[in-house]
């Protein structure tokens, strides 16, 4: 690792309360050994107690010009407090900073996580299966000064089970033809 760096962010939220107002962030980057990438990890500490309430991964996708969000996690008890937008606003800076644009994949099952993405400008790029786990997801991507945001929660949602459905008529089309091919019919 190298660059060790500690900060404070905001955190700001109607609903949060004094003592969460600033949180400290250790803030770590680092090389990937293999693939030469850059990786960020991000850990939110409550001030004063130094309680880890949030956390932050990205990577540099290989284009070198995206930083993609990996994961923010929040700990239930520090959730609607804004800590994941806090943590999502320094992402956003530390990729303005660069000269990078943001993206992340969000599950249709993470309501909160898609809406936070939403609100902060993120505009839906595509809507794709992931190979790891067979899941839909929604690519999100940041800044696209010219394109309009995200669609709205419920359009998101029926565009991921239309993504899914054809799919799932795709793979039988190719399981189909392959059995064919395999029966000797054309």
């Amino acid at each position: 690792m190298n660059n060790p760096e500690q900060q404070e962010i905001p955190v700001t939220s109607a609903a949060t309360p004094a003592a969460h107002i600033l949180v400290d962030v250790d803030h770590f980057e680092f090389d990937h050994p293999f693939i030469a990438l850059q990786a960020v990890v991000v850990f939110a500490r409550e001030r004063g107690s130094g309680r880890c309430v949030g956390s932050l991964f990205m990577e540099r996708k290989r284009d070198g010009n995206t930083l993609f969000i990996a994961a923010i996690q929040v700990d239930e008890a520090s959730r609607r407090m804004g800590v994941g937008r806090a943590l999502l606003m320094h992402a956003k800076s530390l990729a303005d900073n660069r000269g990078l644009s943001v993206e992340a994949g969000i599950y249709p099952e993470n309501k909160a996580s898609y809406k936070l993405f939403r609100h902060e400008l993120f505009r839906l790029e595509d809507v794709y299966i992931n190979s790891s786990n067979g899941k839909t997801a929604a690519l999100m991507e940041w800044p696209r000064k010219t394109f309009p945001t995200a669609p709205p929660y419920d359009e998101f949602v029926e565009m991921v089970q239309k993504r899914l459905r054809d799919h799932q008529e795709y793979e039988k089309q190719r399981a189909a033809a392959q059995v064919g091919a395999e029966g000797g019919v054309a």
